[in-house]
Order: C-alpha cells, then structure tokens, then sequence
C-alpha cells in the first residue's frame, strides 16, 4: 500500500522538476491527501 502511495506523490513531484509545471488546485488538494494517507498508513 505505501509502495502505490509513494508512486502517486512522487509523480506529481517529478512532473513539478521537469516540466516546471504547477498543479492545478484539485492536483495540489489531492497531493496533500495523498502524503497524509501515506502518514496515516505508516502509523
């Protein structure tokens, strides 16, 4: 589970350094629940 989650919030970030492109709003909420459920499932 925190193998898939670690993808979904790398993605995001790979994508930020290359294309040097900022996520839209719904992009950037879903990213921030994404490294939450990545802190809940490890707790």
């Amino acid at each position: 589970m925190t193998f898939i989650t670690s993808i979904l919030i790398v993605e995001p970030v790979l994508s930020f350094v290359i294309f040097q492109q900022l996520p839209t709003n719904g992009a950037l909420i879903s990213f921030i629940l994404r490294i939450i459920g990545l802190l809940v499932s490890l707790l």
